[in-house]
Formats: structure tokens, C-alpha cells, sequence
């Protein structure tokens, strides 16, 4: 179950700056470890943000509902636990098929994954980077993490209007 802090408001937005060529998609690479964890049902993994206030907010809570999903915690390039702005580790839930599809285990660390060839896309609206792969799971991408783990593809840039 995913929950967003006003995701169909965002959905409608984005999509409208879209048909009025407001905002433009740009694909990007993702680079990205990862450790991955077998999950048990019911854990739950939070994402959190801050709002205009500067005040801490759960962005988006995921819950495990059945035994073939993966915990996964990014790393940075020494494996070093990546936290967030907010003092917490960056953590999502994904499917034992996704992570089959999309990441390369290393076989000298079990458990340390690598995303393969990951083409993602992007948007950007007032400095703040969203990543719209997939239309019903938009979410906000920090230029810190943008910088580390993303690379333009060539002949593409993000531009807004």
C-alpha cells in the first residue's frame, strides 16, 4: 500500500505542465547500491520530507503485505548507510521480481545489490526534481541524490518555462 501527501493534486499538476509544455521529461541513468533485506509482512518502511514550514512529514508509508518483497537501503559508493535530510536511512519496499529485473547482486558482498541498466525520467519544477518513471508512484528526488546517483543522458537537459 502506498500513501502520498497530496499525490493525485501533484499527478493532475504535473500532467497539465506536461500538455502545456510547461515542463519537460528528460531521461536519466540511475546508479545506484543498494543492500537488499527479505521482508516480513507488515513491516512498513516511511519516507519523510519536510514541509514548507520546515516541519518533518511522512511522505510516503509502505507496507509489506506478502512474502515476496525486499527492504532495500541505500548505500553510498563505500556502503556506508545513505540518511536522509531528516536523520533517517533511505529505505523503499520493492517486489522479489523487481528486484530480479532490475538489480545485479555482487558476488563478493551478498546482499549488496547494483541497479543494472536503469533509464529513468525525470521532471523539474521550481528547482525540485521529480522522478516520474512511473505515473502512479511520483516521487521528489533531493539535487544531492540527483547529483550522485543520476546522469543525464546525452543531448538532454532539464529546463522549465
Amino acid at each position: 500500500m502506498i500513501e502520498y501527501s497530496n499525490n493525485k493534486s501533484l499527478n493532475i499538476f504535473i500532467k497539465k505542465a506536461l500538455e502545456k509544455g510547461l515542463i519537460t521529461k528528460v531521461k536519466v541513468s540511475k546508479n545506484t547500491k543498494v543492500f537488499a533485506k527479505k521482508g516480513n509482512i507488515g513491516d512498513k518502511i516511511i519516507t519523510w520530507n519536510k514541509d514548507t514550514n520546515d516541519k518533518e512529514i511522512k511522505e510516503k508509508i509502505n507496507t509489506i503485505d506478502n512474502n515476496n518483497c525486499w527492504i532495500m537501503t541505500e548505500v553510498d559508493k563505500d556502503c556506508n548507510v545513505v540518511i536522509d535530510k531528516n536523520g533517517h536511512p533511505r529505505q523503499w519496499i520493492t517486489s522479489d521480481k523487481n528486484l530480479k529485473q532490475n538489480y545485479k547482486i555482487d558476488i563478493e558482498t551478498p546482499f549488496l545489490c547494483c541497479l543494472k541498466n536503469n533509464i529513468e525520467t525525470v521532471i523539474k519544477i521550481n528547482n525540485t526534481i521529480f522522478n516520474i518513471t512511473d505515473e502512479n508512484n511520483i516521487y521528489k528526488i533531493s539535487q544531492n541524490e540527483f547529483d550522485n546517483h543520476y546522469t543525464i543522458l546525452p543531448n538532454k537537459k532539464i529546463k522549465t518555462k
